[in-house]
């Protein structure tokens, strides 16, 4: 019989959300096995985005993670992308690993600074590393989006197998010249295990990596070894791209708009105790313009 422990973290910038699972006998049953680790993340995914945090969306999967386990309200993030990455994977402060901000963002004056190299330093080791030096298996799968050169892939910092986007972003399908996507659509760098490789034609890219990572752990299930799994994915992340059915699932559900949008969430983190019960809603950004004050045809493509 498994005692199974989850935790669960909310977070509202950066990387959006977390999740880790882990299982071991019970402590009666002798000397407890090491315990599967799988971390999940979701690029840009907004705090409240996911049902358990008072979402509209339905996750009911990531739900039952969080009610079954513990659900935390506090990480410490930078304000954007990759510095939060290297934190969540090295432990320590993002300039010490070398993302003092995005390597596409990095000032003049920065360039060639300790702590500005734009990629997972080695200055620091990461928790894949220490793990697959413990005896566990070690899986990617995802945004890596901590180096483009081959010295900095996940290949080269503790995951055993992994395939990775090195690009910050790029579509979610396979398209070669996705629509305003020429940046980083025909750009995109994905590797598998170090080597260049192309997505297949029927990609979607939170399908295909949830698809690698079991594969990745049902090749190597026979030694009995432990795995820790990082799923990085990167769909909430521009652009907003889903298959079909996801959107005729919620055709018409965001016709009243943002303001009532916010509103309902808010109301539904204070009745899950998420937030005090007085807690007021965020301002509207100065570029934001109340629902009320759009078009009949600004609402249309907004709320699409």
């Amino acid at each position: 019989m498994q005692r199974r422990a989850r935790r669960w973290i909310g977070v509202g910038l950066g990387l959006a959300m977390l999740g880790l699972a882990s299982s071991q006998p019970a402590l009666a049953e002798g000397p407890a096995k090491k315990p599967n680790f799988l971390v999940i993340v979701a690029d840009d995914l907004g705090y409240s985005d996911l049902g358990a945090f008072g979402g509209e969306i339905a996750t009911p999967n990531l739900d039952e993670l969080a009610r079954s386990g513990l659900m935390l309200t506090n990480f410490n993030v930078a304000p954007t992308c990759s510095p939060t990455r290297a934190m969540l994977l090295s432990g320590v402060d993002h300039h010490l690993a070398g993302t003092g901000t995005m390597a596409e963002h990095v000032a003049p004056a920065q360039l060639g600074r300790p702590g500005y190299e734009g990629n997972l330093n080695y200055r620091v080791v990461t928790i894949a590393e220490l793990l697959r030096d413990n005896g566990y298996h070690t899986y990617m799968a995802g945004k890596w989006h901590l180096g483009r050169k081959e010295e900095h892939g996940p290949h080269m910092r503790g995951f055993e197998e992994s395939f990775a986007l090195l690009n910050g972003g790029a579509a979610h399908f396979a398209q070669k010249k996705p629509d305003g996507l020429v940046r980083i659509g025909p750009k995109a760098l994905y590797r598998d295990n170090g080597k260049p490789v192309e997505v297949p034609k029927d990609f979607f890219s939170s399908a295909f990596y949830t698809d690698k990572l079991i594969e990745y752990i049902d090749v190597h299930r026979a030694d009995g070894k432990p795995f820790f799994a990082y799923a990085a994915y990167s769909a909430p992340h521009w652009p907003l791209q889903a298959p079909d059915e996801f959107i005729r699932k919620y055709k018409g559900r965001y016709d009243q708009g943002w303001d009532v949008l916010g509103a309902e969430r808010l109301a539904r983190m204070k009745k899950l105790g998420l937030v005090p019960a007085d807690t007021q809603g965020v301002p509207r950004l100065a570029n934001v313009p109340a629902w009320d004050s759009l078009s009949t045809q600004e609402k249309a493509v907004a709320a699409r």
